[in-house]
């Protein structure tokens, strides 16, 4: 079997299952509530989208939002939408988060009429990194790559997405020379559960 006859057999395959799977569509209930991972306050204004997912490799169709909702100010969501049978279709709950909190993701059964939840979402807390110039190597630094540098001598980075309980990602740059090749530097830094953590790092 050639690529060109095996194209034309997955396209029929597709065809085949779109007329055998059932057309209905069948209301499904969302209620559920947003709260601080760790005092269980309500989190209000929080946005959530539902998506469509599609789960066929040769499909064309692409994962999209049908709705975007948002926690009241007990943190609750109640909304109702029409999820379609088919056996490759999926939907889940996203939210990219805020200034405040972090992302979530969340599976929706589309079998079951109503998908009650409770989920708690962590803060973001701060990492404070203070950068000390104690061999002169370096002119420069940044910890956003070459966008933006500065003139490295005792410099501090306020980060304020760092997820408690969690690590961290940090990354330095550094130059010897305004026309020199940067230099990288990346570490895994270990956040607490408290509003600020403070490292010092020498270069």
């Amino acid at each position: 079997m050639n690529k060109l006859e095996f194209f034309f057999l997955l396209i029929t395959l597709f065809f085949c299952l779109q007329s055998c799977s059932k057309e209905e569509e069948a209301p499904v209930f969302i209620k559920g509530d947003i709260h601080d991972y760790y005092t269980n306050a309500p989190i209000p204004n929080y946005k959530i989208e539902i998506i469509k997912e599609t789960n066929l490799l040769f499909s064309m169709m692409a994962d999209y939002s049908i709705e975007t909702i948002e926690t009241d100010s007990l943190g609750q969501v109640i909304c109702m939408f029409f999820a379609e049978s088919k056996f490759y279709i999926e939907y889940h709950l996203l939210s990219e988060g805020n200034d405040e909190y972090v992302s979530f993701e969340h599976n929706i059964d589309k079998n079951e009429p109503v998908n009650e939840f409770s989920i708690g979402i962590k803060p973001y807390r701060y990492l404070n990194v203070n950068v000390k110039n104690t061999t002169g190597t370096y002119k420069y630094i940044s910890n956003k790559g070459c966008c933006s540098k500065y003139e490295f001598l005792d410099n501090t980075f306020i980060i304020d997405n760092a997820v408690p309980e969690d690590t961290f990602t940090l990354r330095l740059y550094l130059w010897e020379c305004d026309s020199c090749s940067r230099n990288y530097f990346e570490e895994k830094i270990y956040i607490e559960n408290i509003d600020t953590t403070f490292i010092t790092r020498d270069y």
